[in-house]
């Protein structure tokens, strides 16, 4: 069976293909428009992981990470922001989360600390991250609005 992995991002085509990413890796998805979505998906489902934005309506990543503590969820967890204080990233550490990626941050280095944060290291072996990630990273490219020659 593999990793039920949590992604919380409100902008709709991020969260796609961030999924989609995760999910090559052999992770299974679930996405959630905001925090107390999130939450509620926790609710009802157990998961090996988040990848959990910071800034979102109705319930920001901050929020959200304070609530799964407060509750009790030990889960891991990697913010994604486009913050890049390192004070304010020091301070997701000491709250909770395991990781952080700066937006726009590298595909590669999303799969990786996906990998490595997610127990799916049998996947490291199978996948060949960086071979056939060409329309991903396109993709990508698309959403962000860069034109890929």
């Amino acid at each position: 069976m593999s990793e039920q992995i949590l992604v919380v991002d409100d902008e709709t085509s991020s969260a796609r293909i961030i999924a989609d990413a995760i999910a090559w890796l052999g992770f299974s998805v679930v996405t959630a428009s905001n925090g107390r979505e999130g939450l509620t998906v926790l609710g009802t489902t157990p998961f090996d992981g988040i990848l959990l934005d910071l800034e979102m309506p109705v319930m920001n990543g901050w929020t959200m990470l304070d609530e799964l503590r407060w509750q009790g969820y030990d889960v891991p967890v990697i913010v994604m922001s486009q913050e890049s204080n390192q004070t304010k990233l020091r301070d997701l550490l000491h709250e909770g989360a395991q990781d952080f990626l700066v937006k726009p941050f590298n595909p590669y280095l999303l799969l990786q600390k996906s990998l490595r944060h997610f127990s799916c290291r049998t996947s490291l072996e199978k996948t060949p991250v960086r071979e056939n990630n060409g329309a991903w990273q396109a993709g990508l490219y698309q959403a962000k609005g860069i034109l890929v020659a």
